[in-house]
This record gives C-alpha cells, sequence and structure tokens, in this order.
C-alpha cells in the first residue's frame, strides 16, 4: 500500500516525505509503516475511542481535523 493511499497525501507530497526519510535514514516501509499505525489511531479516535481521543487532545491536535481522518490534517 503506496504512501499516498495511506495518508491521503498528493504524489508529490507523499514523494517528499519518502525523500527525508530516506536522507534520514529511515527505510519507506518503515516510513509507511508508521503512517499506517497513525492512520488507525485516527481512525480509533474519530470512531469515539477514549485512549486515542486522549492522547490526540494531549499533543494539542483538533479534534475536527482528526474527524477528518486525514494525517495531514493531523500533522
Amino acid at each position: 500500500m503506496g504512501l499516498s493511499r495511506i495518508t491521503g497525501f498528493d504524489t508529490k507530497t507523499a514523494s517528499t516525505w519518502i525523500e527525508i526519510a530516506k536522507i534520514r535514514g529511515i527505510q519507506s516501509d518503515k516510513l509507511q509503516m508508521g503512517f499506517k499505525t497513525l492512520d488507525k489511531q485516527i481512525s480509533g479516535a474519530a470512531h469515539g475511542g477514549k485512549t486515542q481521543i486522549k492522547m490526540f487532545k494531549e499533543l494539542g491536535v483538533s479534534m475536527q481535523d482528526v474527524a477528518a481522518g486525514r494525517a495531514d490534517k493531523v500533522l
């Protein structure tokens, strides 16, 4: 599954994330795994998961952005 599909990023943005990860020594599959985990947490919060909601609130992330269900809004 591509990063664009997981995150909702356009192709250019996804490519930029992958290039930055490479520069930092992070393999693209590890980056995708991290974003997939983030997507699951966003979905959990959007569906009322108390732990996920608390986590995003502690990080200062707007619940409106979480409800949108897109990683690009949460980042």
